[in-house]
């Protein structure tokens, strides 16, 4: 059915049609996530910048091309405009992200606030102890929720390397928990 100056492909419309709502619904799911992402890459103001020119290409995106493999294709856009600003700006290091953590909903047991921050320092600790790309694979699948495929279309590696690199990166972990805390990681 073709329409004037519209697609023909009938898979296509709803999207076209809706595409306002589709739009709006993206910034409403992914914009949190994307943001704390982008925040272990840049400061807090970048971060809002590449978040926000994710959703600009997003609305300059044809739709049909994105469809089933939005939130991969929203981290890989964020990942790499990101990226860009971290080399124009010549930065190295990922910047601390500890107020994004923060869960202001827990506030009722100050004891139990200051043992999970602690937690949570000792944790972020070890795991800057990694390499760069162990640490991006921890927050994409941890942080973000992605699964190995969306993992592996962001990173561009492929599915296997996802799972080898994600199992090498906590076994390190644990390993240097067991190690500062006297357990036996080997169970």
């Amino acid at each position: 059915m073709k329409r004037n100056g519209n697609r023909s492909n009938r898979k296509d419309a709803p999207v076209v049609e809706n595409r306002r709502e589709w739009i709006q619904s993206a910034i409403a799911e992914h914009e949190g996530p994307l943001m704390r992402y982008a925040c272990h890459f840049l400061d807090r103001e970048s971060a809002r910048d590449v978040v926000q020119d994710t959703f600009i290409r997003l609305l300059q995106s044809d739709p049909a091309k994105i469809e089933g493999h939005l939130r991969p294709w929203l981290f890989k856009v964020c990942r790499n405009r990101a990226i860009d600003v971290c080399r124009k700006e010549n930065r190295v290091s990922l910047s601390d992200s500890s107020t994004l953590d923060q869960n202001e909903g827990d506030m009722k047991n100050p004891a139990k606030v200051a043992e999970q921050r602690d937690s949570s320092a000792r944790l972020r600790s070890l795991v800057c102890e990694l390499s760069e790309r162990h640490q991006e694979i921890l927050r994409l699948k941890f942080q973000s929720a992605l699964s190995y495929r969306e993992i592996s279309e962001v990173m561009e590696i492929s599915v296997s390397n996802v799972g080898f690199m994600l199992h090498t990166a906590i076994q390190a972990v644990r390993k240097k928990a067991g190690a500062e805390f006297g357990l036996d990681v080997n169970t």
